[in-house]
């Protein structure tokens, strides 16, 4: 048997990406929000759900080709002419 020592990988694949986030006082009010509605304890999975149902709703509303028109840089745009 293969004796397997901690925090090493034993395989070439990725496996995950892992990134750090920092909330200010109103976004961690947010998330611990949505962790009591949804019933989820872990910060992460909250935060992944959140970037699901986002995802979602805005493709499901919009639908992706739509969203693209609406985010390109070359679209002009009311900002271009007139300032606020």
């Amino acid at each position: 048997m293969l004796e397997k020592v901690p925090f090493v990988r034993y395989s070439d694949k990725k496996v995950s990406d892992t990134f750090t986030i920092r909330l200010n006082e109103k976004e961690r009010v947010w998330l611990e929000e949505i962790k009591e509605d949804l019933n989820i304890a872990q910060d992460g999975r909250a935060l992944k759900l959140c970037a699901w149902i986002g995802r979602n709703v805005l493709h499901s509303l919009f639908g992706r080709r739509f969203m693209k028109y609406l985010f390109k840089k070359e679209r002009s745009k009311l900002e271009d002419f007139k300032d606020f």
